[in-house]
């Protein structure tokens, strides 16, 4: 709710805050306060720490202080360099998919402290996930089965019934595609002693030429499950579970694992807090699935 001059305003204060001076609302102690205790975010990244409402981040060596938001309809970032004195702030009409201006204001940041100091201005950071060696292209090219569907991969595109379309890395070993048939979840390479042998589409496999990669039985209480789970409450949104084999994903990639009394979590990290448990079972199927409280109902189709 919040106008650009206030948040213009309220950065002006981070950078005092930053440099040890919290008037005119917070006294010198205080502000040294707010910054003096932050904890480990996220263990597997130890320098990224967080405070009372505050990130503490670093860009080449310089402490900055960062905090995201947003909503179903908005998503909001902001970076303060406390010692150089800048600060940005940027806030875009895209909600629900996770995404953050954060590259963009960290940028901005950077970009006005250099411009003071009259030095050579960067170019912009690139969103793209970095660029495929020729030799995982190879690797990934080839031809892939599965009961249903034969799919051809050549380079970066997918070929299947007839038609191609090009394959976007979207990092950790995922693509994306818009290709009608691939276009709900990511493909996922399969790997064994670093060969690829497979790739695997929601609850899909399809194994390359030549190599069996059969899948184990699906359970029949895994596959009851399995559907579109859906909330009217744009704040939830709603998921997608699937069943590959003998293992339950979200979204078709994300594994959940069984920690008893049909509570369920995501096999990794293994530190989330959030929990699925489903219910309103008819004929062994579940219509409800709980997400931490949130009840969504059963919307296959």
């Amino acid at each position: 709710a919040a106008t650009l001059s206030d948040m213009a305003a309220y950065l002006r204060f981070l950078i005092g805050i930053g440099r040890g001076d919290g008037g005119p609302v917070l006294g010198k102690a205080r502000a040294a306060e707010w910054l003096a205790s932050p904890v480990i975010q996220d263990r597997l990244v130890p320098t990224e720490t967080y405070g009372l409402g505050l990130m503490h981040r670093n860009d080449a060596g310089r402490a900055l202080l960062h905090h995201t938001g947003g909503m179903v309809s908005f998503s909001s970032s902001f970076h303060v360099d406390a010692a150089a004195g800048t600060a940005a702030f940027a806030s875009c009409a895209v909600g629900g998919i996770n995404y953050r201006p954060r590259l963009l204001t960290a940028y901005a940041t950077r970009l006005m402290r250099l411009a003071a100091e009259g030095k050579t201005l960067p170019p912009p950071p690139s969103l793209a996930a970095p660029p495929l060696p020729a030799a995982e292209l190879a690797m990934l090219s080839g031809r892939y089965r599965s009961r249903t569907t034969d799919l051809l991969i050549n380079g970066l595109s997918v070929t299947a019934a007839d038609k191609t379309a090009a394959l976007e890395n979207v990092g950790s070993g995922r693509f994306a595609t818009s290709h009608p048939l691939f276009a709900d979840f990511v493909l996922v390479p399969v790997k064994a002693e670093g060969v690829i042998i497979a790739v695997d589409h929601g609850g899909q496999r399809f194994a390359r030429d030549g190599v069996g990669t059969p899948l184990p039985a699906t359970p029949t209480a895994l596959a009851a499950r399995a559907g579109r789970y859906q909330s009217d409450d744009p704040w939830i949104g709603g998921v997608t579970i699937v069943t590959r084999g003998d293992q339950l994903l979200l979204e078709g990639t994300e594994r959940i694992i069984d920690i008893g009394n049909d509570i369920w979590r995501l096999a990794e990290p293994d530190w989330n807090p959030e929990r699925l448990s489903f219910a309103g079972f008819v004929n062994g199927q579940p219509q409800i699935l709980i997400s931490s409280g949130r009840v969504l109902e059963r919307r296959d189709g």
